[in-house]
């Protein structure tokens, strides 16, 4: 069978404090040392729909996020 994803982002990742500012200005990626550390992460299957966040969790972008990629989250949209 084949495995079924909502298109909609059913989770999110955060953001450590000032790093939304390169994502709002046109960073089409973000390393997963730009993010706040979560047990949550592994549970995220790689190429995931997520919304990134800002430590506070507003809203920043929606992407694909990968917990095991160096670049683990990609901008889709702002």
């Amino acid at each position: 069978t084949l495995a079924h994803q909502t298109i909609f982002p059913v989770t999110s990742v955060r953001l450590k404090k000032g790093k939304e500012d390169a994502v709002r200005g046109g960073m089409p990626w973000v390393y997963i040392s730009d993010l706040i550390e979560s047990s949550e992460h592994l549970m995220i299957p790689p190429g995931s729909l997520v919304t990134l966040e800002t430590q506070r969790g507003e809203y920043v972008a929606t992407g694909y996020f990968n917990q095991r990629s160096q670049i683990a989250f990609r901008v889709l949209s702002l």
